[in-house]
Order: structure tokens, then sequence, then C-alpha cells
């Protein structure tokens, strides 16, 4: 699929205040993500848009931080979108696209770290020539636009839904899918990666290989009402979901935070720092509510050969085996290809810096969930 030249000015790329210069032509040795994560900005919690090289185990890599323009919504606070993309040659067409959904207070800054590295190794492991990393973040998430709203509390997560598939066609126009795709999504933003595989497979000319649900919160009605789920809510979250009751937002305090995501009270600097706060009411309506069903729109013909795996962190604190095995059984029974596996050393979150067996466990999974080069043709 040819990528268009214009795919900058499409997306609404901006430069000036507030952006990062693109770099020069680096010397690779080793691996250097600073100028990928510099693109994040840390006191002000937001993307700034920009581009430029990175390393990867000695292998230079281009990343481009833009913002692409959406329909404006009475209740986001913005109609920009951040798009992160990472590959070996942003200039050039790709030939796979690993897209990222994240969840609830989560923009795909928290991937920009180790788990990146391990991404797009296996992806040039398994044969692909440029394969891209897009991060892809929904309502506004890793805007200043979104950090600083009041509103955030309005945004239910059907409209989330709807939102990532309303992002995947205008990059589709734009030009900067590659026919070939991998849908990843994590807790909340599992259900916005299904929303994705929906609206790839109504589009001509793609062929989405494998959906990962990570953690997800699934759209089953009172999902999560495991003891495991209400003991992490009880102890941490439900003292920071106060400002529901005034329709404000939620601010985790950074031990509540580490607790929340990583089980065992940890500090764990960088993800907070690039946490964003996000509303109650998105948590709980998602969470404990009875909400929308948007499984069944994976009951499409050009969806029937695409695999999928649900996978539960071993040390997660929020999603319990019994849920993901309830949605993984669900998958099944709509006759899909679903694999169930276990991120061994994980917690509910993503570490930018991941210890050494968390390392091993995103290579296998993500070894399993790429599919190798050249095995499917395009089925719609």
């Amino acid at each position: 699929m040819t990528r268009p030249l214009q795919t900058l000015a499409m997306l609404g790329l901006l430069g000036g205040a507030g952006s990062v210069s693109a770099a020069e032509d680096i010397d690779c040795e080793g691996t250097d993500l600073s100028s990928l994560q510099d693109a994040w900005n840390i006191p002000e919690k937001h993307y700034e848009v920009g581009e430029g090289e990175i390393c990867i185990d000695g292998l230079q890599h281009d990343w481009r931080v833009s913002l692409a323009e959406v329909t404006e919504k009475e209740n986001f606070p913005t109609n920009e979108r951040v798009v992160v993309e990472v590959a070996q040659d942003l200039d050039e067409a790709t030939d796979l696209s690993n897209l990222h959904f994240m969840g609830w207070g989560e923009p795909t800054a928290m991937l920009e770290g180790d788990y990146l590295v391990e991404a797009m190794n296996i992806m040039h492991e398994k044969g692909w020539e440029n394969p891209a990393y897009l991060g892809l973040n929904t309502a506004g998430r890793g805007t200043e636009a979104y950090i600083n709203s009041d509103r955030l509390s309005d945004i239910l997560m059907r409209e989330e839904w709807d939102d990532g598939r309303e992002l995947i066609v205008k990059l589709s126009d734009s030009g900067m899918l590659a026919q070939d795709i991998v849908i990843n999504g994590h807790s909340m933003g599992g259900m916005v990666g299904v929303a994705a595989a929906s609206q790839l497979a109504d589009l001509d000319g793609y062929n989405v290989r494998s959906v990962a649900h990570w953690m997800p919160a699934s759209d089953q009605t009172l999902r999560v009402f495991k003891p495991k789920f209400i003991g992490a809510v009880t102890q941490e979250l439900l003292p920071a979901v106060k400002g529901l009751l005034t329709g404000g937002g939620i601010v985790l305090d950074e031990a509540s935070y580490d607790k929340t995501m990583f089980a065992d009270g940890s500090t764990f600097d960088d993800n907070y720092d690039r946490a964003v706060p996000d509303s109650a009411r998105r948590f709980v309506s998602c969470t404990l509510g009875f909400g929308p069903k948007i499984h069944d729109e994976l009951l499409k013909d050009d969806l029937a050969e695409t695999r999928h795996f649900v996978i539960r962190g071993e040390n997660d604190p929020l999603m319990a085996e019994p849920t993901l095995t309830k949605w993984a059984k669900l998958l099944d029974n709509l006759d899909l290809d679903v694999q169930s596996m276990v991120a061994w050393g994980l917690p509910h979150a993503f570490p930018v810096n991941a210890n050494d067996q968390q390392k091993r466990s995103w290579h296998a999974l993500v070894d399993r969930i790429v599919p190798e080069a050249g095995e499917a043709e395009v089925s719609n």
C-alpha cells in the first residue's frame, strides 16, 4: 500500500512552539529511545509533536508524533488524536502495522520503552521488511487539551469505541496503514481494539492477522465482580473516585497508582510520569455497569481467519483469571481462533522499564501474536 507524501499534512502535524525538532541521522550502538521518550512532556503530561531517530539494538528507526483531526464531538475536549509511529523508514511504505490502544489513564507513552524494543525486534525477526509500531491515543488522550479539560467524565466507553473506528478510517484515508494489521488492546483499550478490527473488516484492502487482548476489560455485564478486583478497587481506587459524585476526574497519588497497576507497591516513576488523570465515570461504566455489547462485531467474514490472544498478567491485581477465562470462552463460543496466554512476571500495566523476566515474557508473547511475513492473502 503506497504511503502518500502528504500524510503529515493530512494528519495535521504541527510545528513551532510545543514541538520536538527533527534529529540528524545518528550512529546506532545498542538501544537509545531517549529522543522519542522526550516527546512525552512529563511535567505537563502530554505529547509534543515532532520526529526524529532512535536506536533499537543497533538498528536506526524513525519516529514521528503527529495529530490526526477527527470529527468534533460534544463530550470530547478536543478533536485531535495523538498518533505515534516507529519504523525503520517512515518515508517508505510499511508492510505491517502493529496498532496499540491503551486503557484508563494510559497514553501509549507507557509502551515506548522496553516493550517497544521487543515488539520491533520480533517484527523484524518474523521477516517483515519495514514494520511499523503505531500508538493510537483515542478520546484525545495525550493532548494538552485532554489533560487540562474538565469534561473527561462525560466520555462514555461506547463513544470511545466509535472514536477508535473514526481514527482507523482517518489513518486509512491518509495511507498510513499497511495491508497486514496486528491489533493490541490493553485493559479498557481492549474493547477499542475490537472496534478497530471491526472497522478494518469494513474497509477494502486490509487483513487483520491477529488481535491481542492484553488484560482486557471486556463488554460483559458485571464482568469484574471478582474478589481480586473488588479488593484492589476498594483499597486504592474508591477513595479517589469521590470525584464521581461531582462529575470530576480521578487523580491517584503515586503510591495508590503503583499498588493498583503493579500489585506489589513498588515505585514505577517512569509509568506514573506517563499516566494521565482519567474519568471516574468512565471507569465505573466500563468495569461495573451494564453497557453495550461489541464482541458480536467480530462475527464478520473478513475476520474469520483472525487469531485472538487473551493475555493475563501473572501479577495483575485487577483482572483475575476467571474474568479473562470468561472472555476467552465467549470468543471461543463465537467460533473464533482464540488462545489464552499468561504474561509471566507482568502486572496490569506495561512497565516502561521492565526486568529480565518481563522482557522474556513480552518476547515470547509477541512472537506468538505477530505472524510470519507473507503467510496470508488479503481477505477483503
